[in-house]
């Protein structure tokens, strides 16, 4: 009886292994149709965050690089203004920089602020075009519908 016993268990064990794996499945399938669906969208929302946390990051590192060397930046709000400031514009403000670290962190917000600018034009774009490419994809549609009923027709007679 023991062998028995032990055999239901490992049935136990695959079945929920089983529900385990599709329930996973049915997880990565939702994922990937809101990322096939809206990939537009959701690379604009990734590329807002990484700019944000950039932004604060960098902060924080010119904040700590700056009071050390006792350079202009010497504030929170203001480390967060020359940030802020160097991703959106692509150059550093009046407060600025006076490390090499300091001025290497600038050199990424102004690349991270290029970056961000061409993500989210690309984005603006794609949502203009969008309509247009749906409307031949239901030109498209209609076409081979006709085509196959045509194909119909002809393989009845």
């Amino acid at each position: 009886m023991p062998a028995i016993t032990e055999l239901r268990a490992f049935r136990i064990g695959r079945v929920l292994r089983i529900l385990r794996f599709l329930r996973a499945a049915r997880a990565a399938r939702v994922v990937g149709s809101f990322w096939m669906g809206r990939r537009a969208q959701t690379t604009a929302l990734v590329a807002v965050s990484v700019a944000i946390l950039t932004v604060v990051g960098a902060s924080v590192s010119v904040l700590y690089l700056e009071r050390a060397a006792g350079g202009e930046i010497g504030s929170g709000p203001a480390a967060l203004w020359w940030s802020f400031f160097t991703v959106m514009t692509g150059q550093q403000g009046d407060p600025f920089p006076v490390t090499a670290a300091g001025r290497a962190i600038g050199l990424a917000l102004m690349t991270v602020g290029a970056a961000l600018v061409g993500t989210l034009t690309a984005t603006l774009v794609s949502w203009v075009i969008r309509p247009r490419e749906d409307a031949k994809d239901r030109q498209l549609n209609a076409i081979r519908e006709e085509v196959a009923a045509i194909r119909a027709l002809l393989e009845a007679r």
